[in-house]
C-alpha cells in the first residue's frame, strides 16, 4: 500500500508489515548447530529450533521455562531433547515454545540481560565454536547500532577489527565532552 502526498499527487510513503523489516530479516542470523538442536540470539532473545518426530503435537510437548534452566521432553522420545541450567538468565514469563509444521519445536528466550552473549544455550553444553561466536557478537553490536541510530541501516555492515571487550557499552561515550563521569 501506498498513501498519497495530498500537495503533489505523488506517493508519499510505504504503508503497510513490508515497510519496517527487522535487523533480522534484514541482515540474517548465526545459527549455531548444537547437535540435537540449533540455536541463535539477538540482543534480546535466544531462538532455539529443535527437530521433533514428524506428526507431533503441542499436546505431546513438555517444554519448561524457568528463569535460569530449559527442559524439552517429547512423548514418543525416550529421553530429553534439553534438559539443562541456562547460560544467561531469561524472562520465563515474556518467553514461549510452539510446535511448527508438526516437525519442528521453536523455542524463544527472552534475555533478562540486554546483549549478554551466551557461549552455549546450557551448561555444559556445545559451545560455540571461535568464528561462530564472533559472528553472533558482530551481529548483536550491528543490531545494537541499528537500533541506536535508525536513520542508518547496519545490516550489511562488516567488521574490520578486533570487537570492543564490552560491547554493551562501546561507544556510550562518544559525541560527549570528553569528561569522564
Amino acid at each position: 500500500l501506498t498513501q498519497t502526498d495530498s500537495q503533489s499527487d505523488r506517493p508519499a510513503r510505504r504503508v503497510g508489515c513490508r515497510s519496517r523489516m527487522s535487523f533480522e530479516e534484514k541482515a540474517g542470523t548465526v545459527d549455531a548447530n548444537a547437535g540435537a538442536y540449533t540455536w541463535t540470539q539477538t540482543l534480546e532473545d535466544v531462538q532455539v529450533r529443535v527437530p521433533v518426530p514428524d506428526g507431533t503435537r503441542g499436546r505431546d510437548v513438555q517444554c519448561t521455562i524457568t528463569p535460569t534452566h530449559l527442559s524439552l521432553r517429547v512423548r514418543g522420545v525416550a529421553e530429553a531433547l534439553i534438559d539443562g541450567e541456562l547460560c544467561g538468565n531469561v524472562k520465563h514469563e515474556e518467553s514461549a515454545w510452539s510446535v511448527e509444521d508438526r516437525c519442528v519445536v521453536s523455542i524463544m528466550l527472552v534475555k533478562v540481560r540486554r546483549h549478554e552473549s551466551w557461549p552455549a544455550l546450557v551448561r555444559g553444553g556445545a559451545e560455540l565454536d571461535p568464528l561462530t561466536k564472533k559472528q553472533m557478537d558482530e551481529k548483536m553490536l550491528l543490531e545494537k547500532f541499528q537500533g541506536e541510530h535508525a536513520g542508518f541501516d547496519f545490516s550489511g555492515a562488516q567488521f574490520n577489527g578486533a570487537l570492543p571487550a564490552n560491547p554493551d557499552t562501546f561507544l556510550d561515550n562518544i559525541g560527549g565532552d570528553g569528561a569522564d563521569g
